[in-house]
């Protein structure tokens, strides 16, 4: 995308504590984490909780076209955890998209 953003930062981390600690260990946690898994689990009851339309998720390549643009803006901002000290940075490649799947490159690191 262009210039990095600033850093978004999560002081409490309670509820999603056992994810992050398995996010560095678990393979299966790490690649349902990159493929946005975990996110369209809870993005999709989202939209129609609030009313907005779900057909993002009707054809495969808008999915992917959305995912892309999402690890775009992740790839701009890393996510600081204050209380588990952990800086997550997403790595965008187009050459890891296809139009059928998404996933990203995800890094984790001590100092933040």
């Amino acid at each position: 995308m262009g210039a990095a953003y600033r850093n978004t930062e999560i002081e409490d981390t309670d509820a999603i504590k056992d994810l992050l600690n398995n996010l560095r260990v678990d393979i299966k946690t790490s690649s349902d984490f990159s493929t946005f898994k975990f996110f369209d689990n809870e993005f999709q009851p989202f939209l129609k909780e609030y009313g907005f339309t779900t057909s993002i998720y009707n054809q495969i390549s808008n999915e992917v076209s959305f995912k892309k643009l999402l690890a775009q803006i992740y790839s701009d901002t890393p996510l600081i955890l204050k209380t588990v000290k952990t800086k997550i940075t997403a790595k965008y490649d187009d050459r890891m998209a296809t139009n059928s799947s998404y996933g990203m490159e995800i890094k984790f690191s001590d100092e933040y």
